[in-house]
């Protein structure tokens, strides 16, 4: 997939405890929400088993640093979603 076309399956939804779920293609990939120190994003555990065979918590990842703000936080938790194809 092009970079340039990765905006027509991307949706944002903004939840009712200030966090933010990512939709790729309709289906939640990703949420991030705001901690302490900032932004932080998770990986929704069944969009991972679907797309890359994700089969414990484990093989899961998480965000480990916090950045400045929620767009931060979802460009690079996409990120790591392609970087695990």
């Amino acid at each position: 997939m092009e970079i340039t076309s990765l905006h027509k399956y991307i949706s944002l939804v903004n939840l009712a405890d200030g966090s933010v779920e990512v939709l790729f293609a309709g289906q939640p990939c990703l949420y991030a929400f705001e901690t302490g120190d900032g932004y932080c994003w998770k990986i929704n555990p069944v969009f991972a088993k679907l797309t890359y065979g994700a089969n414990i918590i484990t093989d899961i990842p998480y965000c480990t640093e916090s950045y400045d703000s929620i767009e931060e936080a979802i460009a690079n938790g996409l990120e790591k979603l392609h970087a695990l194809g």
